[in-house]
């Protein structure tokens, strides 16, 4: 099956893909098929809600007298 994920789908949804499932009883109509999305988990960022978070670790005296840091992104 070829699935295309809507934008902003959460971890824990569900997409319905009507009349993809199995076949009916007695010759019937297929049914639905469900998925549930499940985020893999990545060694860098971090997903909360609709946020990608990332952190990043300072040194204290970067943070009081201020620095400017790479922060990596996903391009």
């Amino acid at each position: 099956l070829n699935v295309k994920i809507p934008a902003g789908v959460a971890d824990g949804e569900r997409i319905r893909l009507k009349g993809q499932g199995a076949p009916g009883v007695g010759g019937g109509a297929n049914g639905d098929l469900y998925l549930t999305i499940r985020f893999a988990p990545h060694p860098k960022f971090d997903v909360e809600d609709e946020n990608l978070i990332i952190t990043l670790p300072l040194a204290p005296w970067e943070l009081a007298l201020g620095t400017e840091v790479a922060v990596p992104t996903l391009t």
